[in-house]
């Protein structure tokens, strides 16, 4: 995964962390992408993609969980 360069200096967008001077809307922020990341996994491994994602071979499921 390539880092989005990230203007804000608080916000270390290569590991999604945090630095010791953020503010409560760069931490807003931060959940707010992890929380999409989690709902695009869950849609892929339980919703709409699980059946698909279930005939996968088992390398491919591990590499997508890893992601």
């Amino acid at each position: 995964m390539t880092a989005i360069a990230d203007p804000r200096p608080s916000i270390n967008s290569s590991v999604y962390d945090l630095s010791p001077g953020a503010t409560s809307t760069d931490v807003r922020e931060l959940l707010e992408v992890k929380l999409m990341h989690l709902e695009a996994m869950l849609v892929m491994t339980w919703g709409v993609g699980g059946e698909t994602f279930r005939k996968q071979s088992a390398a491919v499921q591990d590499s997508f969980m890893r992601s």
